[in-house]
């Protein structure tokens, strides 16, 4: 498994939160009791099978539902 923290765009409401959280947790691979948006910080920390997955796919399914990943670091 690796870890996954993702610096996203300022969130401005909860319901941000539970949007991104559904779009990552939809994704093959991803460890769904392991996805956290932090919303004060602005930041995602998931784990994910790196054998069904990327950290792009990941990224991708955020910016997919209107939400800008600033930086990316894959542990």
């Amino acid at each position: 498994m690796k870890k996954l923290t993702l610096q996203l765009e300022e969130l401005v409401c909860p319901t941000c939160v539970q949007k991104i959280e559904a779009a990552v947790n939809k994704q093959t691979g991803v460890i769904k009791d392991k996805t956290t948006v932090k919303f004060n910080a602005s930041k995602l920390i998931t784990e994910f099978d790196a054998s069904m997955t990327t950290p792009e796919k990941i990224v991708d399914a955020i910016e997919n539902v209107g939400f800008e990943v600033k930086k990316v670091n894959v542990r």
